[in-house]
């Protein structure tokens, strides 16, 4: 009864994501159960240990929209060098336990009906000749509100794990802007992921068991996801041993619902239902794949992730403004258009506050119910960085800088992957300084054995060790914001990319609760122990 009603379920609910998860126009297929026809001998031995995941890539669409003239051959060559470095990615990233071998006869998406992605009938044949743990489709796709969509179309009948998806993209996507690659590959780690495990319609076939419980927060009912790993990884995040699970989208239409994590809470995360400029990849989304019981994954992140870190409990069961005041000043904002650094002092921006015609009453913050935040994230008023149209990305800190060449040397700015946003009203005495903090870029340089850093004003090298403190300089007039060191000086290996971070080797051990800095600390205190025994031995020696 049971399975009958697994297949029911996959019939009657079609399976749809985009980048911005609001869209609903577009008709998933009915995902398709394979049966593979491995031998017995080859599955034993190919499940004795996890592997990088490998996945293929079926280009025969693309390549006959080329043909076709839909797409241009550069268009074409951007598309398929984004997805197979995104593939090269996800193989650092995550390990399966099982190789399937399969292969995709002659595949196509619909052409005559733009309703339908893909025939009903997917073809697969099992004949062992592609050696694989997913295949991906990818087409480009002809109506402008799809920013980007994906879906499973076929999962084994080993253990359900999806053996294939389909990948939607828009044709709209500017390669001449800076960062193109960039937000393309981040925008296919997100589409991947919904094929992978984070999809609403997946969660009922994890082979760990279904991880969703249903509470009331703020009014409001909601669904948090509970797996064990995800438990783990957000109570050393938030600083919540009670925590129950993280929230799940509750806004949106089925491209939304449930697929993602919710803004207020994960804001910055690569899965939530928009993109975001701080892009990262928390432990918290990578422990939710090994909560589906498919994957085991690299942990490692760099600790980028840093909205609402180390804020407790309150913070996730809390409405953001209350009575025009903000409850966690560092995470969201209450004046219009205020410079502002994201919450993890990667990109510049400012206060997000605009009027709005019909705000949910669980959602009116302030006194003015038309005044409203950042939709996603519940209408709370969080920190966007500026737009440019010839960048995407551009406010980031960790850009090279030749997006602000205007700038006046006197600021002391320094952009680059080492470098941070921090507030700062810093100027040397003989300029005219109105003591109004804007956001800057500066080079910053971690020390974690004291837990100190140090940040390069251009004329000198400042120490911070405290939290937020105001600091002022002899010389200068006005002030600098310290960052808390625990939310800039978050990875054992610097970096300042979540694509970077992927590829940075680590000593940091994820497997238990110790922090960063306990590691180094530990280092350090057996580098000394060892050291003292070596004196010690080399005296027994000599006398």
């Amino acid at each position: 009864m049971k399975i009958l009603l697994f297949y029911i379920l996959l019939t009657l609910i079609p399976i749809l994501n985009t980048f911005k998860c609001g869209n609903n126009i577009i008709k998933a297929p009915t995902i398709k159960t394979i049966k593979l026809t491995d031998s017995l001998k080859e599955i034993r031995k190919l499940t004795l240990e996890f592997h990088p995941i490998s996945i293929y890539i079926d280009t025969e669409i693309l390549i006959s929209q080329y043909q076709q003239g839909i797409i241009t051959e550069n268009y074409y060559i951007n598309i398929y060098k984004a997805l197979n470095k995104t593939c090269t990615y996800l193989s650092k990233l995550i390990n399966v336990d099982f190789t399937y071998s399969i292969q995709l006869q002659p595949s196509f998406f619909g052409t005559s009906d733009d309703e339908y992605i893909l025939r009903n009938e997917v073809p697969f044949i099992t004949n062992n000749s592609i050696n694989t743990d997913l295949i991906l489709i990818p087409k480009i796709y002809q109506i402008d509100k799809v920013d980007a969509a994906a879906f499973p179309i076929a999962i084994g009948s080993y253990n359900k794990r999806p053996i294939a998806g389909g990948i939607l993209l828009g044709k709209h996507y500017d390669f001449n802007k800076k960062n193109s690659e960039k937000y393309l590959i981040m925008l296919l780690l997100h589409e991947i992921t919904h094929i992978l495990a984070f999809n609403n319609n997946l969660y009922e076939i994890f082979p760990s068991g279904i991880n969703i419980i249903k509470r009331k927060i703020n009014n409001e009912d909601r669904f948090l996801f509970q797996g064990k790993n995800v438990l783990k990884q957000a109570k050393r995040h938030f600083n919540c041993d009670s925590i129950e699970g993280i929230e799940l989208e509750n806004q949106g239409g089925i491209g939304s619902f449930g697929s993602h994590w919710e803004a207020r809470v994960m804001l910055g995360d690569y899965m939530i239902s928009t993109d975001y400029p701080e892009i990262t990849i928390s432990e918290i989304t990578l422990a939710l794949l090994e909560d589906s019981g498919w994957y085991t994954v690299n942990y490692y992140t760099g600790g980028l992730f840093r909205f609402g870190k180390g804020l407790g409990c309150s913070f996730l069961n809390s409405s953001c403004i209350r009575d025009d005041m903000s409850l966690f000043g560092r995470e969201f904002c209450l004046n219009e258009n205020e410079e502002r650094c994201s919450s993890g002092n990667i990109d510049r921006g400012f206060c997000y506050i605009v009027k709005y015609d019909n705000i949910p009453e669980n959602y009116q913050y302030f006194k003015n119910n038309k005044k409203g935040g950042f939709l996603p994230s519940d209408y709370c008023p969080v920190s966007i960085s500026y737009p440019h149209q010839n960048y995407y990305f551009y406010s980031r800190c960790d850009s090279n800088g030749d997006n602000y060449n205007n700038l006046p040397l006197h600021y002391g700015e320094i952009y680059g992957k080492n470098s941070i946003c921090v507030l700062s009203s810093l100027l040397p005495k003989n300029y005219e300084n109105l003591n109004k903090k804007e956001a800057r870029c500066h080079k910053i340089e971690c020390d974690y054995f004291n837990k100190s850093f140090t940040i390069d004003i251009g004329d000198f090298l400042l120490n911070c060790s405290g939290k937020y403190e105001e600091v002022k300089v002899d010389n200068y007039s006005g002030s600098i914001i310290c960052p808390d060191y625990n939310r800039v000086c978050t990875g054992s290996v610097w970096c300042n990319d979540p694509l970077e971070c992927i590829d940075l080797e680590s000593y940091y051990d994820m497997s238990n609760d110790t922090s960063v800095n306990e590691v180094v600390g530990k280092k350090n205190i057996c580098q000394w122990v060892y050291f003292s025994f070596w004196i010690f031995g080399f005296f027994i020696l000599m006398f």
